[in-house]
């Protein structure tokens, strides 16, 4: 009797610890997400799913072209979209191209997206509006879609604070065919 007792509460433990160690790894690390819809595309399609790491937020450590998830300001969703503006920066979208203006380059410089097929035309929206400096506030990101027709974006209702940014994809790992690091 004494066997299966110890068994019992060893059992138990093992659980505990494996539960607590999961939750831990899900609320602060890493988690997985499920892609929806097409603004990602021809990069990500729905139905694919990504492993997102939430430290490198956290420490300001975001970096323009990566893909994130974030949560949707204007509705109960997440997006996943992709950084191209970062804290303090001015972004002009004219003539179907990005230019960022910063500190290390006052007079901008053109945005080479070499992940966007040729040809791609990014327009502006409602909030980031043609031919005008778009200035991004301190501790917010600019993020658009990689399918720019179809994209539900920054252009849209503007720059993100960095607190509904929920992580940033480091592997898509379905389908299997497609596995990728980020």
């Amino acid at each position: 009797m004494k066997k299966i007792f110890a068994f019992f509460i060893d059992s138990i433990q093992t659980i505990t610890v494996s539960l607590s160690v999961f939750a831990m790894v899900y609320l602060f690390l890493a988690a997985p997400r499920e892609v929806q819809g097409a603004s990602m595309e021809p990069n990500l399609h729905t139905g694919e799913r990504l492993i997102i790491e939430k430290v490198s937020v956290r420490l300001d450590k975001l970096e323009r072209g990566q893909i994130v998830v974030l949560h949707s300001p204007l509705q109960d969703a997440d997006y996943v979209k992709r950084v191209i503006g970062l804290p303090r920066e001015t972004v002009v979208i004219d003539n179907c191209q990005i230019t960022i203006k910063n500190s290390q380059n006052p007079q901008g410089f053109v945005l080479m997206e070499e992940y966007l097929p040729p040809g791609v035309c990014t327009k502006g929206g409602n909030v980031v509006l043609e031919d005008q400096g778009y200035i991004i506030p301190k501790d917010y990101y600019l993020v658009l879609g990689d399918n720019r027709e179809r994209s539900f974006d920054g252009r849209f209702f503007g720059a993100i604070p960095k607190e509904e940014i929920e992580g940033r994809a480091i592997l898509r790992f379905w389908p299997t065919q497609n596995i990728q690091i980020f």
